[in-house]
């Protein structure tokens, strides 16, 4: 049964944010196996540069599978030196305590975390059959309240019937309209193309008209524009 305690007090894993887990806890296996060799400020500057591959809604949905893993230890009186790296064996052992009680997709989740986690850290990864198998089940038990409904697709209909309720010479019915046409044929997710509030805007991560574009033209004559997109969530 999942382990319903908060998080057991530690030295390593202070109460900070989700988001902000991976970057603040540690491990007894990264405190003991730091290179030496290797100036502190580049290894710190080392894993701060690949945390920042990360988007904030990643990182707190992995400080999220974080807490539940050393939840799940600390109520096994699981040492430290082993839970990093972990073992196929107690990776498949904590997925399992949460079947049944979370989806497939939230338990993968919360492993991709751990995963990152170590790596972060220079651990070895060892999620192997075990835990394969493991996961295989639990798809099988998903709680009904963790299934939604596959939504409907989206169909150049759509596109259409939006374009008759628009007003394309107001220019937010316009960016409107372009952003859905783009979406559409570039097969995009809309969080690549729009950032999810006004004030949530970020240069470096979001479309801007400092990404720049480019007019052309098939070979049968059909023209286009073609955008650099910042950040994609597979890159």
């Amino acid at each position: 049964i999942p382990n319903p305690t908060p998080t057991t007090p530690s030295i390593l894993r202070p109460a900070v944010p989700a988001k902000d887990r991976l970057a603040h806890w540690t491990s007894s296996f990264a405190l003991s196996n730091r290179s030496l060799s290797i100036p502190a400020a580049d290894r710190q500057r080392r894993f701060d540069i690949i945390l920042s591959s990360l988007d904030e809604k990643t990182r707190s949905n992995y400080g999220a599978g974080l807490i539940r893993f050393h939840d799940f230890c600390d109520s096994r009186n699981i040492s430290e030196s082993t839970r990093m790296p972990a073992s196929d064996e107690l990776l498949a052992t904590f997925i399992a305590s949460w079947a049944g009680e979370r989806s497939d997709s939230t338990l993968r989740t919360w492993l991709s975390g751990l995963h990152f986690w170590h790596t972060a850290n220079g651990a070895l990864w060892l999620e192997g059959p075990q835990c394969a198998a493991v996961m295989k089940g639990a798809k099988k038990i998903v709680p009904v309240t963790s299934r939604r409904p596959k939504r409907a697709p989206v169909t150049p209909n759509h596109l259409v019937i939006l374009r008759q309720n628009l007003v394309l010479s107001n220019t937010f019915d316009a960016a409107v309209y372009g952003v859905a046409c783009t979406a559409f044929w570039g097969i995009c997710r809309l969080g690549e193309l729009v950032p999810p509030s006004e004030n949530a805007f970020i240069p470096s991560k979001h479309v801007s008209r400092a990404c720049g574009h480019k007019s052309s033209t098939t070979n049968n004559g059909g023209a286009y524009e073609t955008f650099v997109v910042p950040r994609t969530k597979t890159s």
